[in-house]
Formats: C-alpha cells, structure tokens, sequence
C-alpha cells in the first residue's frame, strides 16, 4: 500500500508532541510493510534537519517541503489559489495533517486515493473555536468555506 503524508507543519527532530506522533506512526507503517512518502510545509529550515531525517529514516520517500512564514489560515488560502500539485504518482492513502493543507489535497477528491485527515491537529480544533466565537463576519465565513471543501 503506497501512503501519502502531507505535513503543514513538521519539525525534525519532532519539537512538539503532535510532530512526534505523526512520526512514529510513520516509522510503524513503514515497519508493517507500507511505502510512505511524506512532503508538505515547514516554518523554518532551523526545525527541520531533512539529512538527519534521511539519515534516521532511510525508508522514508521524501517529497518536496517549502518554507511558509504566515499564519496557518493564509496558508490554507493561499493553497486555493496557487492550487499547487501534491505529487505525480497514485497513492491509496492520502493522510493529510492540518487545516492548513486541506485546500491542497482536495483535487484528489476524485482520484481512486482516499483521504484521511489526521485526528491530530489541535491547532484547527482551536481555531474553529476562536472563529465561531468571534464578532466578525468575515472570520466565520472564512472557517466555513474552508471547512466545506473538506466534505463536498
């Protein structure tokens, strides 16, 4: 079974508790048979030691990451806009993290690949929270379109 990981935000090695789940569920697949690639966004090149990675994880397929400096809302829409391909190859799974890549894997909505957005993400359960919460407008209906290109 091929595996694809989307991260919108990794460190390595893993500085945060969500960062070392994602991780170590990763090692296991790949312990249990599975090919797993794993791309997607970091905040800065100082967290992330991708020869170290390759180094601790040589079985791991490595996809292209780009640094993002934003808030995690205007990564999310600036993945709307610029619609950026996620790889060229077929994968069963798609296991995407996060808010902030929702936008980018919903053009394999119609591919075979199923989508399986992580349970770990505290920072949208925050997020949705803040947003319903707030006075603004703007802000809610924001939340919302995201949130209904996740389901159709």
């Amino acid at each position: 079974m091929n595996i694809l990981f989307v991260v919108s935000n990794l460190s390595y090695p893993p500085a945060e508790g969500a960062h070392d789940q994602t991780l170590n569920l990763i090692i296991n697949l790949i312990k249990n048979g599975y090919i797993v690639k794993l791309q997607g966004f970091i905040k800065s090149d100082s967290s992330f030691d991708l020869d170290r990675l390759k180094t601790d994880i040589p079985e791991l397929k490595l996809g292209k990451f780009e640094n993002y400096s934003t808030n995690y809302i205007f990564l999310a829409i600036k993945n709307i806009f610029c619609r950026r391909k996620i790889s060229h190859e077929l994968f069963d799974i798609i296991h995407f993290e996060g808010f902030g890549v929702l936008t980018s894997v919903t053009n394999y909505r119609n591919s075979h690949s199923k989508l399986l957005m992580s349970l770990i993400d505290p920072w949208a359960r925050r997020q949705k929270r803040r947003m319903l919460a707030s006075k603004s407008t703007i802000h809610k209906l924001v939340f919302l379109f995201l949130g209904k290109l996740l389901i159709g």
